[in-house]
């Protein structure tokens, strides 16, 4: 599949955290090191992430919602939680990993990332995805 070599090339070889590949071209790329930028495409341009493929370097489970509610059709992720895992597995997702951990952890490496955190009782996506844009609103 070109498409999705293209996207783990690009985040691999450069600076962006995010990249979405559809008809196997780069349709978008963020260097912002937040789950705001997926979630501001699920907002503003869905059609994005049909069918899509995503490349982020951290997927945990909020993502793994987003990418679900979105349609995604496959995600790779440089680091990936063992929750977005069994999520995209329940979801029939498509995934690849370059390194599996159990959990996300914030930036400091001190306790969970705050957003993992908060989806990790949430069994469905768009329950998820409320929880994530409160909590973005918030900050």
């Amino acid at each position: 599949m070109r498409g999705k070599k293209l996207a783990i090339d690009k985040l691999k070889n450069s600076e962006y955290k995010l990249v979405v590949v559809k008809d196997d071209e780069i349709k978008y790329k963020s260097k912002e090191d937040s789950i705001s930028s997926i979630v501001d495409l699920l907002d503003n341009r869905p059609e994005l992430l049909k069918n899509a493929i995503v490349a982020d370097k951290v997927i945990g489970r909020a993502v793994a919602m987003v990418c679900d509610y979105g349609k995604v059709k496959f995600c790779y992720g440089t680091i990936m939680s063992k929750g977005a895992s069994n999520l995209f597995k329940k979801a029939n997702i498509s995934y690849e990993a370059k390194n599996n951990v159990e959990y996300i952890k914030n930036r400091d490496n001190t306790d969970l990332c705050p957003i993992e955190k908060l989806t990790l009782k949430v069994d469905h996506s768009s329950e998820g995805i409320a929880q994530i844009k409160e909590f973005l609103n918030k900050k």
